[in-house]
């Protein structure tokens, strides 16, 4: 994760889900730029040929994943390790999916933000309601 996306989770004001919620919102505008527009698809197909690119790649999503995770724990202390982790996947592919709809020039581009704010009540109700028995055995 950035300093930027970093700094969220470090700063002392607002609640665990608004921070979680600012974390969410910066992803989402992070997908529109275009550094990483033309950045990430390129590692993708870089990563289908080149172990060496697809390890770094998988380290590179790690961290967010973890950064994610972090988050969740702190709205579900109650949950798994394995729980959070699932539920850190599920948002990270959730938010990565959009480059291909919001990404730098892409054709929604400029509903970056109201795709964002669906997103966050989505992903945010999904972490208060999830159980454990919902997760796969």
């Amino acid at each position: 994760m950035s300093r930027s996306s970093r700094k969220i989770s470090d700063t002392p004001d607002g609640s665990n889900e608004q921070k979680f919620e600012e974390i969410i919102r910066f992803l989402f505008t992070d997908l529109s730029t275009s550094e990483t527009t033309n950045f990430f698809p390129a590692l993708w197909a870089l990563a289908i040929h080149d172990e060496s690119v697809a390890r770094k790649m998988h380290s590179i999503y790690k961290t967010e994943r973890d950064y994610l995770a972090e988050s969740i724990a702190s709205l579900r202390p109650d949950l798994s390790r394995k729980d959070i982790d699932l539920l850190a996947v599920f948002a990270s592919a959730s938010i990565e999916g959009h480059t291909l709809y919001i990404g730098h020039r892409y054709d929604r581009q400029s509903s970056t933000m109201e795709i964002a704010n669906m997103a966050v009540r989505c992903i945010i109700d999904l972490v208060r309601r999830f159980e454990p028995e919902q997760a796969p055995l």
